[in-house]
């Protein structure tokens, strides 16, 4: 595994998504001869194609990391995004922005988290 900078936060909040996405739920029926309340059997349908994808997964929360760069000289910050290894050592603070679409189409931030400076 090589990479040139970049959050590792950033990447592993990609990657629950792609794993979240792409699993499926089997449908599962309750046997309808198990008529004892105790002893209730249940069926698995085997059949991928029937299987369900997660509820509400359509639209998840992605993180995306804002490295902060500010010299004593400068007036203004320089935001940066998927910052390479030395800006990130050049960074005077990282904000992880946690950010999620609403079904119509309104970007919300659902959480907000600084490191460094």
């Amino acid at each position: 595994l090589s990479s040139d900078g970049g959050s590792l936060l950033d990447a592993c909040g990609r990657g629950i998504q792609v794993a979240l996405a792409s699993t499926r739920i089997p449908v599962v029926t309750q046997n309808p001869q198990s008529k004892d309340n105790e002893n209730i059997t249940i069926d698995t349908d085997s059949d991928f194609k029937s299987a369900k994808h997660i509820a509400g997964i359509e639209n998840p929360p992605y993180v995306q990391t804002v490295t902060i760069l500010k010299s004593p000289e400068q007036k203004k910050p320089i935001f940066i995004l998927d910052a390479t290894k030395e800006e990130e050592l050049c960074a005077n603070a990282q904000v992880h922005v946690v950010l999620e679409e609403t079904p119509g189409g309104k970007v919300n931030i659902c959480a907000l988290h600084k490191s460094g400076g």
